[in-house]
């Protein structure tokens, strides 16, 4: 049984890294409303000190990310279905909920700031805004495990 702690490896990390950083741009570039509005507007304010907020993000959090899949994938692969994205629709919300579990930590360790008032703030949505990705973000994991 393969484990996703692979993705970690130096040849692999930064690719991964890239994906799923696209896919969090674009999840954040189809918010609408005063969500996106929100979001938008705190992201550029914080891009301003670190232009790399998104990946670096993405890279830190890359192994509680693929620790919180870990046991997901692990079905999959004994459920002998093709599609790790298709796999997770079914647990989105659990899997939504465990992927924002490991981001409050990150905020609480890393303090206040901008972005850590809008995450608070839109946290109690936060499975709604995430659910949508989570068979984007499997399909990520299963194109890179092949």
């Amino acid at each position: 049984m393969s484990d996703l702690s692979t993705l970690l490896d130096t040849e692999n990390r930064p690719v991964v890294v890239a994906d799923i950083t696209s896919l969090v741009d674009g999840a954040i570039t189809d918010l609408s409303g005063i969500t996106g509005m929100t979001v938008r507007g705190a992201l550029s304010a914080a891009r301003k000190t670190n232009g790399d907020l998104i990946p670096t993000a993405v890279d830190n959090l890359l192994p509680d990310i693929l620790g919180d899949l870990q046991s997901h994938w692990e079905d999959y692969q004994q459920s002998g279905r093709q599609d790790f994205g298709a796999f997770l629709e079914s647990r989105a919300d659990d899997v939504s909920e465990s992927l924002l579990s490991t981001a409050d930590r990150a905020v609480e360790q890393k303090g206040g700031g901008a972005v850590a008032k809008v995450y608070n703030s839109l946290r109690g949505r936060g499975t709604k805004l995430m659910a949508p990705h989570i068979p984007a973000l499997g399909r990520i994991i299963d194109n890179h495990m092949r």
